[in-house]
């Protein structure tokens, strides 16, 4: 999956290409299909690999998935994540937009 964020400065337009791995993509559309449900770092792992995996694998991916799109998914500290549809509420379906990041053509926030 491709998202290119759109940034603007002075006169110009700069297209900055990031793309999430397989891994990330299916965690975000796991996430994104239960929005606002805590779900453990377990129940994200088995969803995604089948089985449980190392408790950091399943943060390292969080971590670059915020760095790429923004903060879509909160942190709810002792008992896992949660995606967060109030930051993002289009994320899911065409694309993943959030924080003026475009996917998929569509554009966001307006520019």
């Amino acid at each position: 999956m491709v998202v290119e964020e759109v940034v603007q400065s002075q006169s110009q337009v700069q297209v900055q290409v990031q793309t999430l791995s397989y891994i990330e993509k299916k965690i975000l559309d796991f996430m994104a299909s239960k929005p606002g449900i805590i779900l453990s770092i377990d129940m994200i792992g088995k969803s995604v690999y089948g089985y449980r995996v190392n408790p950091a694998l399943i943060r390292v991916h969080v971590y670059r998935i915020r760095e790429k799109i923004g903060p879509v998914i909160a942190t709810v500290r002792g008992h896992g994540y949660a995606y967060d549809s109030r930051v993002c509420d289009t994320c899911h379906g065409s694309g993943y937009v959030a924080n003026g990041i475009v996917a998929n053509g569509t554009v966001a926030n307006g520019a």
